[in-house]
């Protein structure tokens, strides 16, 4: 479900998610670093001649249950322990979800992402009926259903048995991380959770605007990056400006 080539110079690394994780940029640089790697290994770096490499992209294709943006930019410097205006290296990753209703243009375009969509699109749904108890049956009777409807009909008839564990693995991995969750949240109640999730989601948003005036953007640039609306982080806004304001001056005095 990933992969990378070399097309006319330019080096592409395709992700696929089905569990939303914020350390794609991360993940994406080791791999870009040890394809890299292997490419130079006859080359002779401490020479005076440029060594020229590949123009890198990043591209993340995201279909988990968990809602997200229909396309969105991870960025390496997201991971910084400081915020900084220019970051003296940085990695984009393109998220792009393909859950149904998304992206409908660019499925258009790739038959083979629209049907493999379609087909995990058609174990959700069998395996809501069956009380998301029997998963196993919930894959077959999908793969069943695309091979009479010639979706992704010679591939499935071909690799069944490795889909069906595909799947299986797959839905087993993401319903783990769920369940994880769960319990963390049931813990939490126990402990004020309420409170809690509060102070954690104040924080990340206090994090985020901090971010973005250090890029001197005005409140209303920052709402619709965030997606907030502007008398929302209204107050957080002023509170920070009024600190670097503050912590500015100190500097300068």
């Amino acid at each position: 479900n990933d992969a990378s080539f070399i097309i006319d110079y330019h080096l592409s690394l395709y992700e696929h998610q089905s569990t939303y994780s914020p350390n794609m940029p991360l993940r994406e640089l080791i791999y870009f670093v040890n394809i890299i790697s292997k490419r130079l290994k006859n080359k002779n770096l401490y020479g005076s001649s440029l060594v020229k490499i590949p123009v890198p992209h990043f591209v993340v294709f995201y279909n988990g249950s968990k809602p997200a943006p229909e396309h969105y930019e991870l960025r390496l410097s997201d991971a910084f322990e400081h915020p900084t205006d220019n970051p003296e290296i940085e990695l984009v990753c393109q998220v792009y979800n393909i859950n149904k209703g998304n992206n409908e243009a660019l499925l258009s375009r790739c038959p083979t992402l629209r049907d493999y969509m379609y087909f995990v699109d058609l174990v959700r749904e069998y395996h809501a009926k069956n009380n998301f108890t029997d998963l196993k049956d919930a894959i077959s009777q999908s793969i069943d259903q695309c091979i009479r409807e010639d979706i992704l009909r010679d591939f499935l008839i071909q690799h069944r048995q490795e889909v069906e564990k595909m799947m299986q693995l797959d839905y087993t991995f993401e319903r783990q991380i769920e369940l994880e969750r769960q319990a963390g949240e049931e813990i939490g109640w126990k402990l004020g959770e309420e409170v809690g999730r509060k102070l954690g989601e104040e924080e990340k948003l206090r994090e985020l605007i901090s971010k973005k005036l250090h890029k001197e953007k005005t409140l209303e640039q920052i709402a619709e990056d965030l997606e907030e609306t502007p008398d929302k982080i209204l107050p957080l806004y002023e509170q920070i400006r009024e600190e670097l304001t503050v912590s500015q001056s100190n500097k300068t005095e």
